[in-house]
């Protein structure tokens, strides 16, 4: 299982050593008469995998439990009477020092020493802690002090209180034997599982007649796993590194704009403050160092989950608290923000409202929404500057740039780190046989390998179907399944290019659900050939949950009945097949079909759409959901009618 997590660091290496196995499986999905087509297609393409900081501490957090998991077992192996739990209780080796069975391996370490060498130990410790502050003071003189039972002269007077009390620990033998005791309490719990009689007394005697085998074995193993655990985190050592150096990134902007941001609405704190909060923006202190009240206005970056108490005073809480006077939420952060000007009235929120004074205090909703939207306008700087000071994101940015791609918007910005997901790119580039389309495949890497060959299919199909249509005055078109894309050469837009339920093009979405069901056919091909690139056999599932399942009930029928006219208007870039088929109006209808469904369920607003259907209430959202249907079932007669006058003429 870790070897499955650990490909997910090197995906790139991953692709490449299951690009001929990949071509295989599409040609045996399409047609070995397209091998030469396909094997063209893959071959012009940048495979970049990326993921957040964020993800890739979920995925060393997640190597780290799997490796873990292994170790577990090796020390558990050969025996049934303790349990993981018993022995580890905890999720990774990471925590070892924690585990029950380091508790006992350091009593049992400290046994093997004998009291002797257990108090040589314990005064070396002392010597150890004394010389950090008397470097030049030999052990020996350390010695003859605690011979003595008293610290020098000199060293008393250059002593606080405190030091004092600890040095003086060492000079007491009896601490020594303490300590050996607390080291047998600690692990007598897991000693008593394997031996409920035993005690401080009879341990020995216990351990001699191998009593306590069992543990002896444990410990050798343990300290065995533990040091294969050292050593495969070594190999991990450069991603902890970079998750260190994004950390600091993140710091040093979080707190660059958050200055900036502040800066902004001075005007917003008490007088009483203001001195402090000039000395947060000259960078004199850190944002923490104000006053806590305004850490309730002034939410910090990145790190908050809310905007501010400010945001209870917005015409989107007002409408909230006027729909539901019993939101308690957004009464309690007015009256936190009531109370940061000196008002303190309890918890009435009415005695507040009520009060002349408070009215002169309480924020206007358009000031509260221009805080807001400035809020997230700093935000999203924010945001856009620490995605491009990333290491790796520098790296992939050099990698593409060594391409010299002709349309300068190469896809890859801090707008694809906040969507998320995978992403088939178009763009231009020149070769010795001309200018050529060529895309850069982007795809997320998170913490979990389980069907991520599936939206790697569903961009290699996207990469398959584009192709170029024609360069024109300095732009250019590409058609992608039955999706037209394109761009402008030498320029790079800033345009957002999310998946919403707005702005799509014509026929974006009808495409992408296709472009989906073929993808699972392809998949089942992978799972049928047991071929696997990240995900494993007992992990892959050819089917995923995407937000274009919920267009299939629209779709589902056109594609396997005219599937040979969909596949071959794809594959060959020509659109007019499959108008010809099925007619374009009735093609153009079904695109609009899938529009206006999506657009009216965006997200996770088909749940409520779900809710209904299954519980049998007819409203709004169920009523337009039977006109849809009723409205595919008219535009697919239309199709097959259309159909069937083509074949005939």
């Amino acid at each position: 299982m870790v070897e499955q997590y650990m490909k997910l660091l090197s995906a790139e290496e991953v692709l490449q050593n299951n690009i001929s196995k990949l071509i295989d499986i599409f040609c045996l999905y399409y047609g070995e008469d397209s091998r030469s087509f396909i094997e063209e297609k893959f071959s012009n393409f940048l495979f970049i995998p990326y993921q957040t900081p964020d993800n890739l501490n979920a995925l060393l957090n997640q190597i780290d439990k799997e490796k873990s998991q292994e170790l577990f077992l090796d020390v558990l192996q050969d025996q049934s009477i303790l349990s993981k739990d018993d022995l580890f209780r905890s999720y990774t080796f990471r925590n070892a020092s924690t585990f029950p069975i380091a508790v006992y391996q350091t009593f049992y370490e400290a046994y093997q020493m004998g009291e002797d060498m257990r108090y040589v130990s314990f005064l070396e410790r002392g010597y150890q802690l004394f010389h950090r502050y008397f470097p030049s003071v030999s052990y020996e003189a350390f010695y003859d002090m605690i011979c003595d039972g008293k610290l020098s002269m000199e060293v008393e007077s250059r002593c606080s209180d405190f030091l004092k009390e600890k040095f003086l620990y060492y000079f007491d033998k009896s601490h020594c034997e303490k300590e050996y005791l607390k080291l047998y309490t600690q692990a007598e719990p897991l000693m008593k599982k394997v031996d409920s009689s035993v005690n401080i007394h009879n341990f020995e005697e216990k351990l001699q007649n191998h009593d306590f085998d069992i543990l002896v074995n444990s410990v050798e193993r343990f300290a065995s796993a533990l040091k294969n655990f050292h050593d495969f985190d070594k190999e991990l050592a450069q991603y902890r590194q970079y998750l260190e150096d994004a950390e600091e990134i993140q710091k040093d902007l979080s707190d660059k704009f958050m200055r900036e941001f502040c800066a902004q609405f001075r005007d917003m704190v008490p007088s009483s403050c203001q001195a402090k909060f000039q000395d947060f923006i000259d960078g004199k202190c850190n944002f923490f160092s104000l006053p806590s009240s305004m850490h309730m206005v002034f939410v910090s970056f990145p790190y908050s989950t809310s905007i501010s108490v400010l945001a209870s005073f917005s015409k989107k809480s007002e409408a909230l608290l006027k729909e539901n006077a019993n939101r308690t939420d957004i009464k309690y952060d007015r009256i936190r923000y009531f109370k940061m000007f000196g008002f303190d009235f309890g918890n009435n929120y009415e005695e507040y409202v009520n009060h002349p004074e408070i009215q002169k205090i309480w924020p206007s909703y358009d000031f509260v929404d221009q805080f807001i939207e400035t809020r997230e306008k700093y935000l999203q700087a924010y945001l856009k500057e620490y995605f491009c000071k990333l290491p790796k994101n520098q790296e992939i940015h050099k990698k593409i740039d060594a391409l010299a791609l002709l349309d300068k918007d190469d896809g890859f910005s801090e707008r694809l780190y906040k969507r998320g997901g995978g992403c088939c790119a178009t763009n231009l580039i020149n070769t010795t046989h001309g200018i050529e389309a060529f895309s850069l495949l982007f795809l997320e890497i998170k913490s979990s390998f389980q069907n991520l060959d599936h939206p790697l299919i569903h961009e290699l199909n996207h990469l398959l179907e584009t192709s170029l249509l024609f360069i024109q005055n300095g732009e250019y078109k590409m058609i992608s399944g039955w999706d037209y894309v394109g761009g402008k050469i030498g320029v790079n837009s800033d345009d957002e290019d999310f998946i919403s339920a707005s702005n799509k093009r014509d026929y974006e979405l009808l495409n992408e659900a296709i472009n989906e069901l073929i993808s699972q056919e392809i998949c089942f091909l992978m799972e049928k050939n047991d071929l696997f690139v990240f995900s494993s056999k007992n992990s892959f599932s050819y089917q995923r949950e995407t937000s274009y399942d919920n267009l299939f009930f629209l779709v589902q029928d056109f594609f396997q009945e005219f599937k040979e006219e969909i596949l071959k208007s794809r594959r060959n870039a020509n659109i007019d097949i499959i108008f010809q088929a099925v007619g374009k109006e009735n093609f153009d209808q079904l695109a609009l079909l899938c529009t206006s469904f999506y657009k009216r369920f965006p997200g996770l607003k088909i749940n409520s759409l779900l809710s209904s259907l299954s519980n049998g209430i007819m409203d709004e959202d169920t009523q337009f959901y039977l006109e849809c249907i009723e409205k595919r079932d008219t535009i697919f007669q239309n199709m097959r009618e259309h159909y069937r006058t083509m074949s005939f003429s």
